[in-house]
């Protein structure tokens, strides 16, 4: 589905100012988050999990087919299910 590209503020002030405040406060909290404020250690620990993409991910395998006609992901899933199906 695409979406339509619309600017809300002069049409609707009211229901604007409603989604702005509610992306402020998201923002506000996932900045605190990436400081590591909203954890009891009050940092982030320095140990990352391991990388990897959730194509790489078996837990994820039902969904591979369906999200493979995104445009996001189209061609990379098609070439990684292409890869692993030989």
């Amino acid at each position: 589905m695409i979406w339509p590209n619309r600017n809300i503020s002069s049409e609707k002030p009211g229901e604007f100012e409603r989604f702005k405040a509610e992306f402020l406060k998201w923002n506000a909290s996932t900045e605190r988050s990436i400081e590591g404020l909203d954890y009891p250690e009050r940092k982030v620990k320095n140990e990352n999990p391991e990388r990897h993409f959730w194509t790489e991910d078996d837990r994820y395998e039902s969904f591979k087919e369906e999200h493979g006609g995104r445009p996001e992901y189209s061609g990379f899933i098609k070439g990684r299910l292409k890869s692993t199906n030989k």
